[in-house]
């Protein structure tokens, strides 16, 4: 990891509300993630050596898939394990249980 990365702080949000109160205090010097072991790669290269903070979004209910009616609704930070042993995504792929 570069040893230019070095964030002040690590913020797990409860709400959309806290999250944009963060995102407007912190502004490019914060960075979003959502389990972040890729955030490792990026550091080490020594691409987030301005950020501050870390956000973690992992409480804020990003993750699920949904049917609707002809189409699945994908959370933004679902994980492809998890898109693929979803029940609904079994059935849009014609596996049924």
């Amino acid at each position: 990891m570069s040893l230019l990365f070095k964030p002040k702080s690590y913020l797990v949000p409860k709400d959309e509300g806290e999250l944009s109160k963060i995102l407007k205090e912190y502004g490019e010097r914060a960075k979003i993630i959502a389990g972040g072991t890729g955030i490792y790669e990026i550091a080490h290269r020594g691409l987030l050596s301005d950020i501050e903070v870390l956000v973690d979004t992992r409480d804020l209910g990003l993750s699920y898939v949904k049917r609707e009616s002809a189409s699945l609704r994908i959370g933004a930070a679902t994980t492809m394990t998890s898109l693929f042993h979803s029940k609904n995504s079994k059935e849009r792929r014609g596996f049924r249980q």
